[in-house]
């Protein structure tokens, strides 16, 4: 899941913001969202935010995720590792 915003509604710019957005993409969290929070990854200069999750259901990622769309947009894609990749396509 990929998250960007402007530098206008950056969550940098309103403390408050901030802390709301640290303390909802926590680990701990996500797992009351019946969501695994597998990696983060934030590049501020860039206003851009990428989430790997792992989840039954997609409804679940997005629900975790609505608070970035508080402050931007977000583009959902589904994915695999590699080993399950070659594992579907090799037969293993």
């Amino acid at each position: 899941m990929q998250h960007t915003h402007t530098a206008e509604k950056c969550p940098r710019n309103n403390p408050e913001t901030l802390r709301k957005i640290a303390s909802h993409f926590t680990a701990s969290n996500a797992g009351k969202h019946g969501v695994k929070l597998l990696a983060d990854w934030v590049n501020p200069p860039a206003h851009t935010a990428i989430l790997v999750l792992e989840t039954d259901v997609a409804e679940k990622a997005v629900s975790f995720a609505l608070p970035l769309l508080e402050i931007g947009s977000l583009t959902i894609q589904a994915g695999a590792t590699w080993e399950e990749v070659a594992r579907q396509h090799l037969g293993q």
